[in-house]
Parts: structure tokens; sequence; C-alpha cells
């Protein structure tokens, strides 16, 4: 499947999914796993595309294919926010019991620790999900209609 701005538009992609598509492939890109990873790295909807693209069957195929990664993501994130949460508390309390100067200092450094507890409790699932999203599109685009 070879997929242009053109077509984007007729789709009614929004104005920003169009401009960072047609900066990264202002000639259009055929659909393939490096291009849906890429795809994902500049911030495109890919789970849009596929629902707009894509025939019904393959749209479902799609589905089902990256339905165990998207719960295992979603796991993890619900995870993290109850780790978050809980932590979240935590600081609340010993925020309230410390100057205005160190209540900043100590805002940051939770800030920081949630911003790494994200990184390893969610971000190896993401990925993990967006490469069985790439694996499903492009199969999705050349599967045949059973």
């Amino acid at each position: 499947m070879f997929i242009t701005v053109n077509a984007l538009k007729e789709m009614e992609a929004c104005l920003y999914q169009v401009a960072a598509f047609r900066a990264e492939w202002p000639d259009g890109v055929e659909i393939n796993e490096e291009a849906v990873l890429r795809a994902f790295e500049i911030g495109l909807d890919v789970d849009w595309f596929a629902g707009a693209f894509l025939k019904r069957w393959q749209y479902e195929y799609y589905v089902d294919a990256v339905y165990p990664q998207q719960r295992a993501l979603r796991n993890a994130h619900q995870k993290y926010l109850k780790i978050r949460d809980a932590a979240d508390e935590q600081s609340y309390r010993e925020l309230n019991e410390v100057s205005v100067w160190r209540h900043t200092n100590a805002y940051w450094d939770a800030l920081d620790l949630h911003q790494t507890a994200y990184l390893w409790a969610v971000i190896p699932y993401q990925k993990a999900c967006e490469q069985a999203k790439a694996t499903a599109l492009v199969a999705a685009t050349e599967k045949e209609r059973e």
C-alpha cells in the first residue's frame, strides 16, 4: 500500500498529521515496518491510519493482532499509576513538612523520579506495542480476504 499526502487529505487527516507526513515523506511512502515505526517516532497516529485506510476485515485482523500487546501496555501503565499515586501521597506529606525552597526542590526531585519510573515501567511495553502494530499493519495490508 502506497500512501501520499493527497490520500491523507482525502481521508480528512488532521493538519498536524498531514504536515508531519509531508515533512517526512513528501513524495509518499510504501507501508512497511520501517515506515510504520518511523511514523510512531514522528508522532503520527497509526491507529487512526489503520482505521481510515484498511478495509473492515483488514482492520479486524490488525486489531486482533495487536490486542495482546495493547493489553500488556495498559496493564503496565495501570501498575505505574498505582505506584505513582502511592509515591505522590508520601511526597505530599513530606512536602508539607519542609520550607518553600526545599518544597520546590523536592517537587522537581519527585517529578524526576516519576519520569524515571515511567521510563522503566511503561516504555518497554510501548515499544513492543509499536512493533506489534507495525508488523500487524503491514500484514493486514498484504492480507487477502479469506
